[in-house]
């Protein structure tokens, strides 16, 4: 009987060390279910800051990109203009100066009352 008390006395210590070997795997699966759940809800947020600042580039690009077109566009009616005064300076303004001159001219020569005629 001592035999059997001895064995009886063994597992039951065993029995005890593994219910609190099983206790400390038990507190530290819990322990690492919630690191896990709070590194779950970290990426989760970091997911959901990565996608509104992929749309804020979005909107920045496509902004910018019609700020360029409108500054092309900007640039191609001043060059326009630009060539409008050149074309007006080098052509057009002598031209009507030259025909307002020989109006004016002919409107002397022409006039009875002027000393001219």
């Amino acid at each position: 009987m001592i035999v059997g008390s001895m064995q009886i006395t063994i597992l039951r210590t065993e029995q005890t060390q593994l219910s609190r070997s099983l206790e400390k795997e038990r507190q530290r699966a819990s322990e690492s279910r919630q690191e896990y759940l709070a590194i779950k809800e970290e990426v989760a947020i970091q997911e959901g800051r990565a996608k509104q600042l992929e749309e804020e580039i979005k909107e920045l690009r496509a902004r910018h990109k019609k700020e360029l077109q409108e500054a092309a566009e900007h640039r191609e009616l001043l060059e326009k203009v630009v060539n409008c005064n050149n074309f007006r300076n080098k052509i057009i303004v002598p031209v009507v100066f030259e025909w307002f001159e020989n109006c004016v001219l002919k409107m002397m020569f022409s006039c009875q009352f002027c000393q001219y005629a």
